[in-house]
């Protein structure tokens, strides 16, 4: 798979050794500044390296499931003209009725019956420039691997840059800390470019196939053709039409004015996916867990812990430094995003008694 046509301003994603990626170094290269980053060969010598489609099949097909109820629904909430055109792109895309989707994507069936979807050839060639366009073939996305496939849950291992990564002994009605698994098969895309929450980052571990991942931050959503829902945008997420994977850039020409990052994730492969927006093409059938977390105090309070660690093991740059790099990560939070600030006064208060603490100023580490 060849570099994506130069006039859309993708940096390639840095693609670092896990051995090489420090916590601390993650945070202040990569998390503080809302960068993409592909950590390699995260699953060596782990149990998760021998996990994939077939074994998942093999230990856990006899559950019944069905894939994440979220796209029938907000589907079926579309009226007028807007279900209209879904009705006919559908039909003229997939050969089927908008209803005929909807009845499959509802139904609950044995996970092997999804795998055995899943393995199969994707026929299916949209052209990706239209809502429709994302709902076919099946996919299992955002399910939980606990209540899926239990002995493949007890291999999962939070990686070492999620914050409070003992999330695993959490109560289990806290379902939204616990990780999930990505199914896809061939060629195949989820959902179109999307942002999630403000606070939202994650991680995809990769166990089998390949995706292709593009990023922007927030600031290019101009160019990115954003796309109204009203309230039948999907649990906040808001849905873009822009179109990176294809080579025709006249469809979308603000796509030239937009920078962002674009990577390959391969197998073993860890990959930092910071707030802002994104889109994930599979390369191949796939299946990731996601680890998804979000910006709170307890974040805050186990970087302030990280770096007090880190800085102990690291005599050439001082604590202090470590401490305003977050400090002024937070403070920055703050200032731009006024709906942290109200939730979260202590911890921007905190962050400012902390700077004065370290004696320093974020203009003096670059911030």
């Amino acid at each position: 798979m060849g570099p994506l046509p130069s006039e859309f301003n993708l940096k390639p994603i840095d693609r670092v050794h896990h051995s090489q990626l420090s916590y601390l170094d993650f945070l202040q290269n990569y998390h503080m500044k809302d960068i993409p980053v592909i950590i390699t060969n995260y699953t060596d010598g782990t149990p998760l390296r021998k996990w994939n489609l077939d074994r998942m099949k093999a230990e856990c097909g006899s559950t019944q499931t069905h894939i994440f109820e979220r796209i029938p629904q907000t589907i079926s909430m579309l009226q007028g003209e807007i279900r209209r055109q879904f009705d006919d792109e559908i039909k003229q895309a997939f050969n089927m009725s908008l209803e005929e989707i909807l009845e499959e994507l509802r139904k609950r069936r044995p996970l092997s019956e999804f795998i055995d979807i899943i393995q199969k050839p994707n026929n299916f060639r949209p052209s990706y420039f239209h809502l429709a366009h994302y709902v076919w073939p099946m996919e299992i996305h955002d399910k939980s691997i606990l209540t899926t496939c239990k002995p493949f849950y007890d291999d999962v291992f939070y990686p070492k840059y999620v914050p409070r990564n003992d999330y695993k002994r959490i109560e289990l009605w806290d379902k939204a800390v616990h990780p999930r698994f990505f199914a896809a098969p061939e060629l195949s895309r989820a959902y179109p470019t999307h942002r999630h929450g403000e606070d939202e980052h994650s991680m995809l571990l990769m166990l089998q196939g390949r995706k292709r991942y593009v990023n922007w931050r927030w600031d290019q959503a101009p160019y990115l053709y954003e796309v109204d829902l009203g309230s039948s945008s999907e649990t906040g997420d808001t849905p873009y039409m822009a179109n990176p994977f294809t080579n025709d850039i006249t469809k979308q020409p603000d796509l030239t004015k937009a920078t962002g990052w674009d990577g390959i994730v391969e197998p073993g492969d860890l990959l930092y996916v910071p707030r802002g927006i994104h889109i994930v093409e599979n390369l191949s059938a796939v299946l990731a867990v996601s680890f998804i977390h979000q910006f709170d105090e307890k974040d805050a309070q186990w970087n302030y812990e990280k770096a007090i660690e880190g800085a102990e093991k690291n005599t050439d740059t001082p604590i202090k430094t470590y401490m305003a790099q977050v400090a002024c990560h937070t403070l920055n939070r703050c200032k731009s995003e006024h709906h942290v600030q109200s939730r979260l006064e202590k911890l921007c208060e905190d962050a400012s008694w902390l700077l004065t603490t370290v004696d320093t100023t974020c203009s003096d580490i670059g911030f």
